[in-house]
C-alpha cells in the first residue's frame, strides 16, 4: 500500500484552491498546510482539511520536514516545496516528491522532484516533465447553458505584471458600443478601475465589486453571461476552468495555451513586454483596447455563439472534472 502525503494551503489563492481540491478527491494519509502571511492570498480556511493534518506556521524547518516525511511513499505538492531541504530529506527516508509546477514560478528550488505540468505551456523548459492537468471540481458551481452576452464578469489578480489584464478591460470599456454590463472583483481593482475613462460611455454599466473572503466557487456573481479575461501570459487558469463549469465563455488573449480551450473567444495580441518573474524572464502580452472593445460587441450581439461557447464549456468541464483525473492521478501517485 503507498502512503501519500500532501504539501496544501488553505488560502484563498490558487494553490489553496489546488491544494484543498486535492485533499478533497484524493484524501492522503497525510497532510502539511503552510501558513505564511508572505505567500498566502486571503484568509485562512481551516474547514478544507480535517484528519492527518500538521499545522506548520511559517516555511517548514528540517524538523517539519522529517517528521512529515517519515513512513510516507510519495508527497504531492503545486508550485512549490517551501524549503531547499524538502526533497533531500525526503529523499533519504525513500519518499518520491511530485511538484506540479507553474514555469513563471519554476526557480529550481525543488531539484530532483519529479515535475507534472498543468498545461503545455513553455513544456520545453521542462523536457522531463510530464503533462497532468489540474481537474474542476464541477460539483462546486451550477452548470447552466449561457445564451446571451449582456452581464460580463473580469477578475482582477494581484498577480505579476496585470496578469489577467485589468488595464486592458479598463481602457476598452470607452470603446464598447452595446449596451451591458461589466462587473469586475479582485484584491487590486481599486487602482486599476481609478485609470478607467471618465468618458465611459452610457450604454456601460460598470460595477465594481468589493474583494472576497468567500469559498472562491461563491466568489462568481450572479447571472454572469462571459468573463473577460485578456490575460497577459501564464498557462493554468483557474478562473477559465471555473468559468467552464458554470457553462460561462471565457474572452482572451490569443496566446497558448489558452487559444485551444474550446470554450475561449481569442482576442489578437498587439505586442509583448519582457518580464523578469522568479522562473526567469517572460513575455506579457497586451491586446488593443478597441479590438477587445470590438469582441465584447460581438458577442453582445450574437448569442449564437455564445451559445456554442457555453456548451463547449460545459462539455470541457466535464472532460476536465475530477472525476474523470482522479483516477490518473491515483495512477501517477500509486504506481502498481
Amino acid at each position: 500500500m503507498t502512503h501519500v502525503g500532501l504539501v496544501a494551503r488553505c488560502d484563498s489563492g490558487g494553490l489553496g484552491v489546488q491544494t484543498a481540491e486535492f485533499y478533497r478527491h484524493l484524501t492522503p494519509d497525510r497532510t502539511l498546510v503552510v501558513l505564511t502571511d508572505h505567500r498566502t492570498r486571503g484568509v485562512c480556511d481551516s474547514e478544507r482539511y480535517g484528519e492527518h493534518v500538521t499545522w506548520i506556521p511559517g516555511l517548514p524547518q528540517p524538523a517539519h520536514i522529517d517528521k512529515f516525511v517519515d513512513g510516507l511513499d510519495v508527497v504531492f505538492t503545486a508550485e512549490t516545496v517551501y524549503s531547499p531541504d524538502f526533497v533531500n530529506i525526503a529523499h533519504e527516508h525513500g519518499c518520491r516528491v511530485i511538484v506540479q509546477a507553474n514555469p513563471e514560478m519554476w526557480d529550481g528550488e525543488a531539484h530532483g522532484a519529479q515535475v507534472v505540468l498543468p498545461t503545455p505551456w513553455l513544456a520545453e523548459r521542462f523536457p522531463h516533465a510530464t503533462l497532468l492537468p489540474v481537474p474542476i471540481a464541477c460539483d462546486r458551481f451550477t452548470a447552466r447553458e449561457r445564451r446571451e452576452a449582456r452581464r460580463f464578469y473580469h477578475p482582477a489578480s494581484p498577480a505579476m505584471a496585470d496578469r489577467n489584464g485589468t488595464g486592458l478591460v479598463a481602457a476598452a470599456l470607452r470603446h464598447v458600443t452595446a449596451d451591458i454590463e461589466i462587473v469586475i472583483r479582485g484584491a487590486r481593482t481599486r487602482g486599476e478601475i481609478a485609470r478607467a475613462p471618465r468618458d465611459m460611455p452610457p450604454n456601460v454599466k460598470l460595477l465594481e465589486l468589493e474583494h472576497t473572503d468567500s469559498a472562491y466557487f461563491d466568489a462568481y456573481p450572479d447571472d454572469v453571461d462571459v468573463m473577460l479575461l485578456p490575460r497577459r501570459y501564464g498557462g493554468l487558469c483557474l478562473p477559465a476552468q471555473e468559468a467552464a463549469a458554470q457553462g460561462i465563455p471565457v474572452v482572451m488573449s490569443d496566446l497558448a495555451p489558452q487559444a485551444a480551450w474550446p470554450h475561449v473567444e481569442p482576442v489578437p495580441v498587439a505586442r509583448a513586454d519582457r518580464v523578469r518573474m522568479k522562473g526567469g524572464l517572460f513575455d506579457a502580452y497586451s491586446v488593443d483596447p478597441r479590438v477587445l472593445a470590438a469582441t465584447i460587441d460581438d458577442l453582445a450581439t450574437n448569442p449564437q455563439r455564445v451559445q456554442l461557447l457555453s456548451r463547449r464549456a460545459l462539455a470541457w468541464a466535464d472532460e476536465m472534472s475530477w472525476e474523470r483525473w482522479a483516477p490518473r492521478y491515483r495512477a501517477l501517485l500509486c504506481p502498481s
